[in-house]
């Protein structure tokens, strides 16, 4: 991976009426309400599974990468492109729609990526509106507080003014109050007034329904919404004000005072809040119906958290809190910590990594309550967000998961003698038990941007699918640093030679070589929703619209191209006089200078929060599309590609800078920018082909 790791990342794009914008459906019988919520999961795809994953480049110049998922630029014209698409970092979900695209021009072709390209969405709100005539803000139905909440137009914080505010002097159903209301929560705090307006929630309307406006909000930079909706007890609410599920209900707007919420698994199919029903279609079976532990809070008592037939957590019995606000699992960090030592999960920064290749085989959690498994699968508490596939090296073959990476030339795997506390949580291959193995004397080391890896050079059977390379050199790594947790067992580069630290061959020129392939060439197919898929001595050309754009390489050796420009909203603003490209399938976001880099985050209205750089959930629909343009062709990536999803639910962007300094402008473009474009590397013709992807 060109000098660089893969740490994390995320990534969903939707379509455009999909994503985290929540849309009002009617409910099937009177008093009832559908509000249809927005999913944001991942998928883990067939050949390639995509995991959470970032990197960091050394080289100069524009660079073509399938081994990144993000753009990569100079921090300065980053920073520029996101104040051009006006974030903080984040995006509101509202302004994706109407972001421009951003157009990378390449040897006089633009490719621009459209604003669903450059954001991506993960987080479930829906619409209200609030005022007469209405006035419609995105918020978070929140069963673990009680308050509903917007922010004022008045609010003086930074973060309110990337965020919908009420502007109460435009209603004509407003009624304020002099009574003042505070609420801290785990990440921030705000404070404002109580007031009483008229609300709606689809085709439900609560009359002089109280709530709360903020005028301080503090710890809330990016927040990908506009408030929250509680539908807890009145008894939990800060401001005194009655909740809005219990004013429809005195005000008769509901048959029967229940709510229901359907988060969807499927990125595809909407998710739904119900008010004064239930739709039984959204379940299977039988409701098994849990007596609350106290009137006046959602929480009930669990009798313990197994797996494997053992208890792990609560063996006495517990409290369990059921909270549509929290998108995460969370508990005691004891707890946790030895959970996360089951499921040999190892710590990288602020989250916890496990092996790609572990995820089938760990298994589920049991949450039991009231006598009842509720079984929650690895595929459900594993979250995945980077490009792996499978290949098996010795006779017979022993499969890993590796990285298929353009920005670099080894194949590495970690060797069964490797002690280094990275090589445990990963596979590694035991070379005594391969007929067809071959040692060498010959050391190797790579530095990385975020590690580093030693050990020897071997020759063994290599398969890639149905290719077979025999005889082929690789390493096997003795000792790997900071590598903890990475996603993936190793790596395949797909560099040219002389980029190589080992002096080996690479795996595609051994397989030229060998004529295991019929043309010199492969291809990319990074999918959005389906199985991704890397191609050798061919392209399927069912992977693309229209036709290849043939780019040549600034120079034979590297998968580099001249970039024309990065441009949003018709206005270069980054690469003006043109620069260097990386196009690196080893990275998943996209980097460049830290001028440029920053630049672009001001533009897009991207706040910085830690390491990373948020925007507004309400950004997301109007923020443009960034264009790459390659040899007079755009390529716009949209916001729904360069935006993610944290833990948290936050959203931020894919922009990172590269840390390594270069003499030249250079950027890399990753996952992000070819999940949107088909790839083809040509190494007989020293040429990069794009085409829009299916």
């Amino acid at each position: 991976m060109s000098r660089k790791m893969l740490c994390r990342e995320q990534r969903k794009r939707g379509q455009e009426t999909k994503g985290c914008l929540g849309t009002v459906g009617k409910g099937a019988a009177l008093g009832r309400l559908r509000v249809t919520l927005t999913p944001a999961f991942f998928h883990c795809f067939q050949h390639l599974h995509e995991k959470k994953g970032y990197c960091l480049f050394w080289r100069l110049q524009a660079l073509v990468g399938t081994g990144t998922s993000l753009i990569l630029g100079p921090r300065t014209v980053v920073d520029n492109i996101q104040k051009l698409i006006g974030t903080t970092y984040f995006v509101s979900y509202s302004a994706v729609n109407t972001l421009p695209p951003i157009i990378f021009t390449i040897n006089g072709i633009n490719y621009p990526v459209p604003a669903r390209g450059y954001i991506l969405k993960r987080l479930y709100v829906g619409n209200i509106t609030i005022g007469t005539p209405p006035q419609e803000f995105q918020v978070i139905f929140d069963t673990g507080s009680s308050d509903l909440w917007v922010t004022s137009v008045f609010c003086t914080s930074p973060t309110c003014s990337t965020h919908v505010m009420f502007r109460h002097f435009d209603s004509s159903t407003f009624r304020p109050t002099k009574k003042t209301f505070s609420i801290n929560y785990g990440s921030g705090r705000m404070k404002g007034v109580v007031v009483h307006d008229t609300v709606r929630i689809g085709d439900l309307v609560s009359t002089d329904q109280p709530f709360g406006l903020s005028v301080v909000e503090l710890g809330f930079d990016g927040i990908p919404f506009d408030g929250v909706m509680g539908l807890n007890y009145p008894k939990l609410s800060f401001s005194g004000a009655i909740p809005i599920f219990d004013n429809l209900r005195n005000q008769g707007a509901i048959s029967e005072p229940v709510f229901a919420f359907y988060l969807s698994k499927d990125e595809q199919e909407g998710s739904v809040v119900m008010f004064g029903g239930v739709d039984h279609r959204y379940y299977k079976g039988e409701l098994n119906w849990i007596p609350l532990i106290q009137a006046g809070d959602w929480s009930v008592h669990m009798d313990s958290i197994s797996m494997k037939r053992k208890v792990i957590a609560c063996s006495g019995g517990c409290k369990a809190v059921v909270d549509t606000g929290t998108s995460l699992i969370e508990g005691p960090r004891r707890l946790v910590n030895n959970i996360q030592k089951l499921i040999r999960a190892m710590p990288r920064g602020s989250e916890y990594y496990v092996s790609c290749s572990a995820v089938n085989t760990l298994p589920p959690i049991i949450f039991t309550i009231k006598g009842i498994n509720y079984p929650v699968p690895a595929q459900a508490y594993i979250l995945k967000m980077v490009y792996v596939g499978k290949i098996t090296i010795g006779t017979p073959p022993q499969e890993f998961q590796v990285v298929f990476d353009t920005g670099s030339s080894e194949l590495w795997v970690p060797s069964v003698f490797c002690p280094s506390s990275a090589c445990s949580t990963h596979i590694r291959f035991r070379h005594l038990e391969s007929s067809t193995f071959r040692p060498t004397q010959k050391t190797f080391s790579i530095t990385y941007g975020s590690g580093s890896t030693k050990g020897f050079l071997a020759y063994d059977t290599v398969r890639v699918g149905d290719l077979v390379s025999t005889d082929q050199p690789f390493a096997l790594s003795m000792a790997e640093y900071r590598f903890e947790g990475i996603p993936f067992d190793g790596i395949l580069g797909l560099n040219y030679p002389r980029l190589s630290f080992s002096g080996a061959i690479p795996i595609f020129n051994n397989l030229k070589n060998q004529g295991a392939i019929s043309e010199p060439v492969f291809a990319f197919y990074l999918s959005k929703v389906k199985g991704s898929v890397v191609m050798f001595g061919g392209v399927d050309k069912s992977y693309y619209q229209g036709v290849l754009d043939w780019v040549p390489l600034i120079e034979m050796g590297d998968w580099s191209v001249h970039m024309d420009s990065i441009s949003m909203k018709r206005k270069v603003i980054a690469c003006s006089g043109g620069c260097k490209a990386l196009v690196d399938t080893g990275i998943s976001l996209i980097l460049g200078p830290r001028r440029l880099f920053n630049n672009i985050q001001k533009l897009i209205g991207a706040m910085p929060r830690s390491s990373k750089q948020y925007i507004s959930c309400f950004a997301i629909n109007i923020l443009p599309s960034i264009i790459f343009t390659i040899s007079g062709i755009n390529y716009p990536v949209p916001a729904q590609a360069y935006i993610l999803k944290d833990s948290r639910g936050h959203l931020y962007t894919t922009f990172k800078e590269n840390t390594v300094r270069t003499s030249t402008e250079t950027w890399i473009l990753g996952d992000v920018f070819l999940r949107q474009y088909f790839s083809v590397f040509d190494g007989g013709n020293d040429r990069i082909g794009l085409a829009r992807a299916v």
